[in-house]
């Protein structure tokens, strides 16, 4: 019995841990990602997929906490599947976050090439903006490097004003000779490495939620087959 009372403790104690970390994770990449989803939909979708995971396996954490303390054998199996199911939920967001970050390089530069060769279209504000806003809060400037838009942009020694350190009006003219006031990074380069780390963090707390979750489950069942053993003899 106490045996497979530790292990539920120890059980929902890494699920609590885990879910709390997922929860957390996805609500910060939710949030910087949300102005960017027309594009990277998934970065949005999937962070609010995994939290949505870890809430249930917060709650069913703090369950399987309560079983180990009242010992009704019934309660003790329903959040023993619960937490099974959880784990399987959790495997898809994994599973989805391994897909994705497989090919999020090759789709970053091409989202960002797309956007660049279309800033100075008039037909795509849109794109000009999101780009525009891209360039500043990730400082960096063209997909590859800054003299990427001596090839798409009117002038062929400047660049937007988005690529400047310090915004200002005209900040980018001729900064593709002087290039002393402008991100030297590209975009694509900067983006598909920072997406890559946030499907990394994913691929991680959800494995981790997933193994803990059935692992709770089965110790859960354990103890209520131990509660029940202790009812009989009684």
């Amino acid at each position: 019995m106490n045996n497979a009372r530790t292990g539920c403790v120890v059980c929902a104690v890494l699920v609590l841990v885990g879910s709390i970390g997922i929860i957390i994770a996805g609500a910060i990449i939710a949030s910087e990602n949300a102005p960017f989803r027309s594009y990277w939909s998934e970065l949005f979708s999937l962070p609010i997929y995994a939290a949505v995971v870890g809430a249930f396996a917060f709650m069913f954490s703090i369950g399987l906490f309560y079983i180990t303390m009242k010992q009704f054998p019934a309660l003790t199996t329903i959040i023993s599947i619960g937490l099974i199911i959880i784990g399987i939920f959790a495997f898809v967001s994994g599973v989805l976050a391994v897909r994705g970050g497989a090919h999020i390089r090759e789709e970053t530069y091409n989202i960002t090439n797309y956007l660049m060769h279309n800033f100075y279209n008039l037909n795509y504000t849109n794109e000009r903006q999101i780009y525009a806003q891209l360039q500043q809060r990730y400082k960096c400037c063209g997909v590859i490097n800054p003299h990427d838009w001596a090839y798409v942009g009117p002038n062929v020694t400047s660049v937007p004003d988005s690529c400047c350190i310090e915004m200002s009006p005209n900040c980018g003219y001729n900064q593709l000779v002087l290039l002393n006031r402008t991100y030297i990074r590209g975009c694509g380069e900067t983006l598909s490495h920072i997406y890559s780390i946030q499907y990394v963090v994913f691929i991680a707390l959800s494995f981790f939620i997933m193994v803990a979750c059935i692992a709770g489950g089965v110790a859960g069942s354990l103890f209520a087959k131990r509660i029940r053993q202790q009812y009989e003899v009684m």
